[in-house]
This record gives C-alpha cells, structure tokens and sequence, in this order.
C-alpha cells in the first residue's frame, strides 16, 4: 500500500515550525517500512519546532517508540469516532515545543475523532 507524508515548513512570527500530516497503514501492510521513513524526515531538523499528527493506526507508547525526540500531546481514545476504544490518531511534538492544551474533539462524520492541541514554541 502506498503512503506519503505531508511536510508544511509554516513561518509564525519569523520562527519556521514544521508540521508533519501522517495516515499510516496497519502493521501488516508496511507500518515498519513508512515509521523508519517519518522517523528519518523527523529527525532531519530537530532543532526546529516540529509537529507530527495524523492517524498512525497504532497504538500511543509504540509510536512514541518509533519517533524518538518526539512526545505524544494527547493520550486519549479517539476510534472508532461512535464508541472510542482506541488512540490512533496522534499529535506529536519534539522538544522544541510546549503544549499548552490538548483535546480530542467531538464526531464530524469521520470514523476517527479529531484531535487538536494548542502550542507555544521560541
């Protein structure tokens, strides 16, 4: 299955954060291959300010794992969106960025629910 990933180089008030869209595929088709892929474009720069998020299909501390440098915003379940009993959908920052506040949002027709987190950086 073929996947990519998104890579925005944003400019807030002259300080670059890059910020990472994911949909990666299940362990059983190709997960390890696409996470050592992330896991290299992001750690290329890690001295900027840098947010990942998307839906990883796996689970919080085994993506964390993946991505070293990197910690999760949210910890909360967010699928299926009507009665969420999994966190797959993941928001995380490295060390160059503070999370202020993080929440998971209500249903908006997508099997998933959103999540959204609110970040300071220098």
């Amino acid at each position: 299955m073929h996947r990519s990933l998104l890579e925005v180089r944003l400019d807030v008030e002259g300080t670059e954060l890059r910020v990472i869209c994911v949909h990666m595929t299940h362990l059983t088709y190709g997960s390890p291959k696409h996470f050592a892929t992330l896991r290299r474009v992001a750690t290329e720069q890690a001295a900027r300010p840098t947010v990942i998020g998307g839906d990883m299909n796996l689970w919080g501390p085994l993506v964390q794992a993946q991505i070293p440098g990197f910690t999760r915003a949210i910890k909360t379940k967010t699928w299926p969106a009507w009665k969420p009993h999994s966190h797959v959908d993941h928001l995380l920052v490295n060390d160059q960025v503070r999370v202020v506040s993080a929440e998971v949002g209500t249903f908006m027709g997508s099997d998933h629910l959103p999540v959204r987190a609110a970040i300071e950086f220098d």
